[in-house]
């Protein structure tokens, strides 16, 4: 990883620059990808009031809930995108992932490929890193169109 002229912004602001740009980035690549409809503030704040309110109800009721009995906004909106995260590996690059990847991997890693679990995991960790790899070229290519500076993007 290398740092490049950034104008003379301050660490934390070039963190949180960092922060800010790779969710926005990362919301856009599963909105392409059909694993999140709505990427708007506020639709993910209606989807934290209605979660929210769910709970509630639940306990009201007596029902046991699980996880915190209120969701703050950062918690949910990890929770959520966690789950997006997964779901784009496995039901989107996963079958994108090749027999040869698979075989070249398991040849560089001396890896025993009759397994059908071992073949699945590769995959896994295969699609987990292609995801990581789009992520951050996405990322670092909306910084440098956004105003010609280069960042630290991890």
């Amino acid at each position: 990883m290398s740092q490049v002229y950034t104008g003379g912004m301050a660490e934390e602001e070039k963190g949180t620059r960092n922060r800010a740009a790779c969710a926005k980035v990362e919301q856009q690549m599963l909105k392409e990808n059909n694993v999140v409809e709505d990427i708007s503030f506020a639709s993910f704040l209606n989807k934290v009031n209605k979660e929210n309110e769910a709970r509630k109800q639940a306990m009201d009721a007596g029902e046991r809930i699980y996880g915190p009995k209120v969701y703050d906004a950062r918690i949910y909106y990890d929770y959520i995108y966690s789950e997006a995260k997964e779901n784009m590996i496995k039901n989107v690059l996963m079958s994108q992932i090749t027999d040869q990847e698979i075989k070249s991997f398991g040849e560089k890693n001396r890896i025993d490929l009759r397994e059908k679990e071992e073949v699945q995991l590769i995959r896994y960790q295969l699609a987990r890193e292609r995801y990581m790899v789009q992520l951050k070229d996405r990322v670092l290519k909306a910084m440098i169109k956004a105003d010609g500076k280069f960042y630290q993007v991890s």
